[in-house]
C-alpha cells in the first residue's frame, strides 16, 4: 500500500547556490550533505527538521539537464505552508525572495506566489483556521 510521498527531486545548477538560496533565504533546513560519489552530492532540504518529504537537489550536468532549470514547479505545484503568511512574507522579502503575487486572502486562507533562484514557482499558504 502507498504510505507517503517520498523526495522532490530539483535541479539545480549548483548544489552550493541552491543551498544558500534556500538555507538563508528561505528558511529551509539543512538535511544532509554527503559525497556520494566523483562530483556527485546527496543534497537535501525541507521546511523544518521534523519534515517527512526533502527536496533533493541534483546538479545539472547535460543540456536537458540545463534546459530543465527553472521550469520544473510551474503552476503552482508545490505549496509551502507557513502558520504566520504576514511574518513569513517580511521575513523573504527582507531576504530578498521574490514574490510574484503578494499575499492576498482566499478562501481556504492566505496566499502568495513566490519564485526561486532559476525560475521555478511556489504557492505559500497559510490555511484558515477550521473551527
Amino acid at each position: 500500500m502507498l504510505k507517503k510521498l517520498g523526495e522532490i527531486i530539483l535541479t539545480v545548477r549548483n548544489y552550493d547556490e541552491a543551498l544558500d538560496f534556500y538555507v538563508n533565504k528561505l528558511g529551509f533546513k539543512k538535511v544532509s550533505d554527503a559525497k556520494i560519489g566523483p562530483g556527485m552530492r546527496w543534497v537535501s532540504v525541507a521546511p523544518s527538521e521534523n519534515n517527512e518529504t526533502v527536496i533533493v537537489f541534483e546538479q545539472a550536468t547535460t543540456a536537458a539537464d540545463k534546459a530543465r532549470l527553472g521550469k520544473q514547479f510551474t503552476g503552482m505545484m508545490l505549496n509551502i505552508m507557513t502558520d504566520d503568511m504576514d511574518e513569513t512574507y517580511r521575513t523573504l522579502k527582507a531576504n530578498g525572495v521574490e514574490f510574484v503575487e503578494e499575499p492576498s486572502s482566499a478562501p481556504w486562507g492566505k496566499q502568495a506566489v513566490i519564485k526561486d533562484l532559476y525560475g521555478n514557482v511556489f504557492d505559500l499558504l497559510e490555511p484558515r483556521q477550521r473551527a
